[in-house]
């Protein structure tokens, strides 16, 4: 039987929160800026600011928005990957067939 890792699990752990805390903050940039695609989007309908300068706003918020989109998945991506092996070495620690068929036999022994 293979002995837990708890430095590896603790590791696991962290790495997990930490992709967490990216993620969220990642989630609050693109909130902003969404909300200053709408805000382009408002004023250029109310003839605050010309087509061009929407354009030129629009583009570079659209790439922002792709940017921190695709940084967002990686990093799920990422820690979906740090719980398989969380799970992998957990799973490690259970019962192996031998065991269980030694521990069939001592029952046995013991009734007898």
């Amino acid at each position: 039987m293979r002995k837990l890792e708890v430095p590896t699990l603790e590791d696991i752990n962290r790495k997990v929160i930490e992709a967490a805390n990216l993620i969220r903050t990642r989630q609050d940039e693109l909130e902003v800026i969404i909300q200053e695609l709408e805000r382009n989007k408002t004023e250029f309908g109310a003839g605050k600011i010309p087509e061009q300068a929407y354009k030129d706003n629009s583009m570079k918020y659209e790439e922002e928005r792709k940017k921190l989109e695709r940084e967002i998945a990686t990093t799920c991506t990422n820690c979906h990957q740090h719980f398989n092996r969380a799970i992998e070495i957990i799973n490690e620690q259970r019962p192996r067939e031998e065991t269980k068929k030694r521990r069939n036999i001592e029952r046995k022994v013991k009734r007898k």
